[in-house]
């Protein structure tokens, strides 16, 4: 059986057990960073070692180190030794984590385990799936790992199914469905989290607050700390999660709760809440019985940063967000309340408080970043913030020309959003390449043009100088220039 994975996992019933500790606690790992949405972001490389390869052998794929003399795919360490043969799917997930499988099996398909880019393993081969939290994608904690039991032909019992089809839904008439249960592992503490089992789950039901993570399951809403201690519950619908709070409906009021389990903010009467920011924990709130239209935007202890009765906010693209009034007419704001654009078309969060924004009236665009708007900007590849000046690539920091005036014919590979390699124009990047390494964000050339080749795998850049039967590898770090 050869079969595609399809990550959702269904409705479920909740059971207790121990939980199964992989690794002591004495060597967890730091807290995973949330990146900074306030203040503008760059990237520092630290020098991490050398790979010897003079047989040209190491190849950069699926954003991973392979070894192309190895008979069978193998996953590589950051520093070439083989922490997985047989490979047969993989996935970076960010953070310096791979979620691999190895083949499935006509009786086995708990394949998939977790890895770091150092070697280190995490969870050894023997699940079935890796779920991400649905409110997260950077920072991320808690992570949903699926294990199977047997097959099922009661999609009420199934908590995962396999399909061919390269886009499903819902359980096709050929899929396999199999019972199983669902733990949660804990990142920082390398551990599944005590106590917490369930039989089957719902497709969107893990939400990552930080120190603490919430589940969704028949009709229950439960916050579980890293111990397995039940925060808070209800049988309210969740109104929305953010990165360290969520909102919920109890009686005639909404609340707000924190990652600790506690009300930060209680208020009678809304008509409606929702995420306006997950990173920034912003929300909306709608207290008007008479209107659907008034709206306020509140932080998640409820203090107004913006009171306006004619505007319902939404679609946060870093510091600013759209707002429609009465006439549907669109209109960009930054948080303090400030018009930054009269007459929006769209806007859209890209990564870490850099977004766009777009109008009808001309194809230029307006690059929004932590501190500043840049105008006069044309996209080249926004989700990968690349634009262009006078078609040439452009940095970030100032809006001008990036380094020498690289234009687009110029640009290698984008490692991460901002971060990419830059062939010089006046050699030939086929037979005689010469390359650098850019961060947009800054502005700054990292690595010079000194170098054969630049590559990547995880979060680890890997140069080649000219000449060498060496890569020179450095560790990728993204820090606030607030730190």
């Amino acid at each position: 059986m050869k079969k595609a994975l399809t990550a959702g996992f269904l409705a479920f019933t909740m059971v207790l057990s121990a939980g199964t500790v992989l690794a002591d606690t004495e060597n967890s790992m730091e807290k995973p960073d949330q990146l900074d949405y306030a203040s503008p972001l760059h990237y520092e490389l630290e020098a991490a070692g050398t790979l010897e390869d003079p047989d040209d052998n190491f190849t950069f794929m699926y954003d991973a180190l392979f070894d192309r003399s190895k008979e069978e795919p193998a996953l590589l360490s950051s520093s070439g030794e083989v922490i997985l043969e047989g490979l047969d799917d993989l996935d970076y997930i960010g953070g310096g984590l791979y979620t691999a499988r190895t083949p499935l099996e006509e009786n086995n398909v708990n394949k998939t385990g977790l890895y770091t880019t150092d070697g280190e393993v995490l969870i050894p081969g023997d699940a079935a799936s890796i779920v991400t939290p649905y409110n997260r994608e950077d920072g991320i904690r808690f992570l949903g790992v699926i294990f199977t039991t047997e097959e099922t032909d009661n999609e009420d019992d199934c908590i995962i199914y396999f399909t061919s089809d390269m886009f499903s839904m819902n359980v096709g008439e050929d899929d396999v469905m199999y019972k199983g249960c669902l733990k949660v592992y804990d990142v920082v503490k390398k551990q599944y989290v005590p106590d917490v089992e369930l039989a089957s789950a719902d497709r969107y039901g893990l939400h990552d607050l930080g120190d603490s993570f919430l589940i969704e399951h028949e009709g229950m809403v439960t916050q579980y700390d890293p111990d397995g201690k039940v925060l808070y519950e209800s049988e309210e619908m969740l109104g929305g999660s953010a990165y360290n709070s969520y909102s919920i409906r109890e009686d005639d009021s909404y609340k707000i709760i924190d990652s600790s389990g506690s009300d930060a903010y209680v208020h009678e009467g809304f008509q409606s809440i929702s995420v306006v920011s997950e990173p920034l924990d912003y929300y909306c709130i709608y207290d008007n019985d008479d209107s659907d239209l008034p709206s306020h935007l509140i932080d998640m202890n409820g203090n107004r940063i913006i009171e306006d009765p004619q505007r319902i906010f939404y679609n946060a693209a870093g510091n600013v967000f759209v707002t429609e009034d009465a006439d549907a007419d669109k209109i960009t704001m930054d948080y303090d309340g400030n018009v930054v654009d009269d007459a929006t078309s769209s806007c859209y969060f890209w990564y870490a408080g850099y977004g766009t924004i777009s109008r009808d009236d001309t194809e230029d665009i307006k690059v929004v970043t932590p501190d500043s708007i840049l105008e006069g900007l044309s996209a080249y590849s926004e989700g990968e913030l690349l634009f262009t000046k006078d078609d040439k690539i452009a940095d970030l920091r100032t809006g001008d020309v990036l380094g020498a005036g690289y234009t687009a014919d110029d640009v290698g590979e984008t490692f991460c959003p901002g971060l990419v390699s830059i062939y010089d124009p006046s050699s030939d990047r086929y037979s005689d390449p010469k390359v650098s390494l850019y961060d947009v964000l800054s502005g700054e050339e990292l690595l010079p043009n000194e170098y054969q080749e630049i590559e990547s795998a995880g979060d680890y850049i890997y140069a080649r100088p000219i000449g060498a039967d060496t890569w020179e590898v450095y560790k990728i770090n993204i820090v606030s220039d607030a730190a």
